[in-house]
């Protein structure tokens, strides 16, 4: 089945002499695998250009629920990331890619809460210029409470008994991207290593984040 809709693009890989197998989350059929065939050729409709992380695209593609990797035949930006966002920004979205690529594996059906947050987060991403050291917990909190984790009844417990960390997660708005919370790296660093232990307690496969170090010394 031929269908049209937006999408996020996630990472991609590449795939014998001139093609790509690029990770899609999409608001009709949610975590997807395209293969995108000649997209690195020169001549192609589809520059590989299109596919920089948390790009916001509209996709037309096939669609079988019968197959692993869908076909994608097109795709147009929408909302593209900059060429060349800050090294803070980009290390932001290299590990929100690959927690999302780890996170969201089987979620491949039609979610669109989760899916209009993705879009409006990154959308809000895009477009903040300062200020977002916190970004990526305020992200994570929320994306754990529409998976099914409602972290913030836990901060008590995750906190163990650190009173600034606790402070520190209650005063986060969680609803707002730009409000932040004064806060030093020790204790960001800390919220956001018991965030992950939480979430890889119910999901298994992110506890092993690569980028999360760099993540940590880029904000310190």
């Amino acid at each position: 089945m031929i269908f049209s809709g937006k999408g996020v693009i996630l990472n991609y890989i590449k795939y014998q002499e001139s093609s790509i197998i690029v990770k899609i989350f999409g608001d009709q059929h949610g975590f997807q695998s395209y293969l995108v065939s000649n997209v690195r050729s020169k001549k192609t409709k589809n520059s590989v250009g299109n596919f920089q992380p948390l790009s916001l695209v509209e996709i037309t593609a096939y669609h079988s629920t019968q197959k692993e990797l869908q076909r994608l035949s097109s795709c147009k930006i929408v909302q593209l990331q900059e060429v060349q966002p800050d090294f803070r920004k980009s290390t932001v979205i290299m590990f929100l890619t690959e927690v999302l690529s780890k996170l969201l594996i089987h979620e491949t059906e039609r979610n669109d809460l989760l899916f209009n947050f993705l879009w409006g987060s990154v959308l809000k991403l895009q477009k903040m210029g300062t200020r977002y050291e916190c970004f990526h917990i305020k992200f994570l909190l929320q994306l754990s409470s529409i998976i099914g984790i409602d972290l913030r009844s836990e901060f008590s417990v995750l906190s163990h008994g650190d009173q600034e960390l606790y402070q520190f997660l209650d005063n986060l708005k969680l609803d707002n991207y730009d409000d932040w919370s004064a806060s030093t790296q020790i204790v960001r660093s800390k919220a956001l290593n018991v965030i992950i232990d939480r979430i890889s307690e119910e999901y298994g496969g992110i506890s092993k984040i690569n980028s999360m170090s760099v993540l940590q010394q880029v904000f310190s």
